[in-house]
């Protein structure tokens, strides 16, 4: 990620760290709301930034955790992008809260899915989460791991359905 200079981040530009296929990842996403959020993500961050008084430490620490990103990826090591991705998520939703007025996207399913898959890879299972700007979990795991996280996050109540994905080639300028 280049982040560039413009407060606005228009000329942020990401670049692949690897082809999808060195490290083959499915994604599990457990959908526990279908409506629109109240306040979206664009003007939930640029509320974050105006208000929280977190926001500039969470900025300056960005850098490592990418660096830590980073390694993890290249070496393929699950449990330390498990460790960097949970920490990155969970810190962007207390920005969100600390915001004013706070901001809260989670909801009880999205809280027993976090705990579900804590759950799972203490059992064992190779998953981690990953929560963006609502209430919609993403479980990242190996593909063989994909069914039983799959199984445990449809039990979840409040969850409505589950879909599978995988990494893609990447972004591409259109």
């Amino acid at each position: 990620m280049a982040r560039g200079q413009r407060t606005d981040g228009t000329d942020a530009v990401a670049h692949a760290l690897a082809p999808a296929e060195h490290w083959p990842l499915a994604v599990v996403i457990a959908v526990s709301d279908k409506s629109r959020k109240a306040v979206g993500s664009t003007d939930g961050m640029q509320l974050t930034a105006e208000t929280s008084p977190f926001y500039r430490g969470w900025v300056e620490h960005q850098e490592q955790d990418l660096a830590v990103a980073r390694r993890a990826i290249h070496q393929r090591d699950f449990d330390l992008l498990a460790e960097v991705s949970e920490a990155s998520a969970l810190t962007m939703h207390g920005l969100a809260m600390s915001a004013r007025p706070g901001l809260l996207y989670f909801n009880a399913a999205t809280i027993e899915c976090l705990h579900r898959i804590r759950r799972l890879r203490a059992e064992g299972v190779a998953v981690f989460f990953t929560v963006d700007a609502g209430p919609q979990v993403k479980a990242i795991c190996l593909p063989d791991e994909r069914q039983r996280v799959r199984d445990a996050l449809a039990d979840v109540p409040g969850i409505q359905e589950t879909l599978d994905a995988a990494l893609g080639a990447g972004a591409r300028h259109p």
